[in-house]
């Protein structure tokens, strides 16, 4: 257990408050890849996560993991896609535009 004093425990309290809207909004984001991610086996889904990094400031990451993420994103088959990182990149930032709705 930390002991904080004076002006560090209000200081503590704002950094604990932000961690927790951060987790929030992380998850709101994870939950939004999860709906428009493509299923065949469900493992594409289940592969979101959402971590929290509080050090030195914090932020949060959604990813996943899945070796073939970036390939299933792209949801098409034409012959000049853009590159698989890419593909990977508009998954989620059309997950981070459905969860500030």
């Amino acid at each position: 257990v930390t002991e904080y004093y004076g002006d560090q425990i209000a200081v503590s309290s704002i950094r604990e408050g932000l961690i927790r809207d951060l987790a929030r909004r992380g998850r709101n984001v994870e939950s939004a890849a999860k709906t428009l991610a493509r299923v065949d086996t469900g493992r594409l889904r289940s592969g979101f996560e959402t971590r929290i990094v509080p050090d030195p400031i914090p932020y949060a990451v959604v990813q996943n993991l899945v070796e073939y993420t970036t390939y299933v994103a792209a949801n098409d088959r034409a012959t000049n896609t853009p590159p698989a990182s890419e593909r990977g990149r508009a998954l989620m930032l059309r997950a981070l535009e459905a969860a500030k709705k």
